[in-house]
């Protein structure tokens, strides 16, 4: 049987405090001269976005021989298994039906205007300070992104299902056939892993909703750059 695996909370606005009270009683813990020092190790993960591969053969090596492992970071990943039980994973958090409804009835009336329906994931709110701003995009830029997407698709009458943490009217973008999102946390995320592409800021809002539905997510990095479809992912490896 596995030691049991402590996972710390990692660094965001809400939970600062928290994290560094327990970077001190781990450090304090895992480097005096005690007994329980000597049967614990603290694994972290460097960096915003680095990864540690949870089904490394010297990770599992260590939980196997190490009664105790503290993991302090953001990135701690298997994504040969994630994908492997994505099924189960997708089953297991199936929205509650009051929800299941609500995305339905949006996605009515999204299809309503159109054939091609992509997800518009505009986050603003917390990105203008997260990361120094850098995946902040303005809604002219968004318009562009937009107007980029109707281009690889023309022909074909695509209308856009906008969501994001700020208030929008479809009104604000000119020339576009938008549906505006019903503002839910839950409903928005689901709604877009009901869509046929989707577009946002590097985000695991949409990353998820990429998994679950199996969509197509463009990850914009740099908003001005030219995009094509082949730079439509579908993700389904966490």
């Amino acid at each position: 049987m596995y030691p049991p695996v402590l996972r710390l909370p990692t660094a965001h606005s809400t939970r600062n405090q928290l994290r560094k009270i327990n970077e001190r009683v781990a450090y304090y813990l895992l480097n005096k001269p005690t007994a329980f020092a000597r049967t614990c190790s603290a694994h972290y993960t460097e960096g915003e976005f680095a990864e540690f591969q949870l089904d490394d053969p010297e990770f599992l090596q260590l939980i196997r021989s190490t009664p105790l492992v503290y993991m302090l970071g953001w990135s701690f990943r298997s994504h040969k298994n994630f994908e492997k039980h994505g099924d189960a994973i997708r089953d297991y958090f199936t929205p509650r039906l009051l929800h299941q409804k609500k995305v339905s009835q949006c996605l009515d009336r999204v299809r309503s205007q159109g054939e091609t329906i992509v997800g518009i994931h505009i986050r603003h709110g917390d990105y203008s300070t997260y990361l120094g701003g850098r995946y902040y995009y303005s809604i002219e830029q968004y318009i562009r992104l937009m107007r980029g997407v109707g281009d690889l698709f023309s022909g074909k009458q695509v209308v856009y299902l906008v969501c994001s943490n700020s208030q929008f009217s479809a009104n604000d973008f000119p020339g576009l056939n938008v549906v505006i999102g019903n503002g839910h946390i839950i409903e928005d995320m689901y709604s877009f892993a009901q869509c046929d592409y989707l577009l946002g800021p590097v985000s695991t809002y949409t990353l998820w909703a990429s998994f679950y539905g199996e969509v197509p997510l463009y990850r914009v990095e740099n908003p001005d750059r030219d995009f094509s479809l082949s730079d439509f992912k579908t993700y389904l490896d966490g």
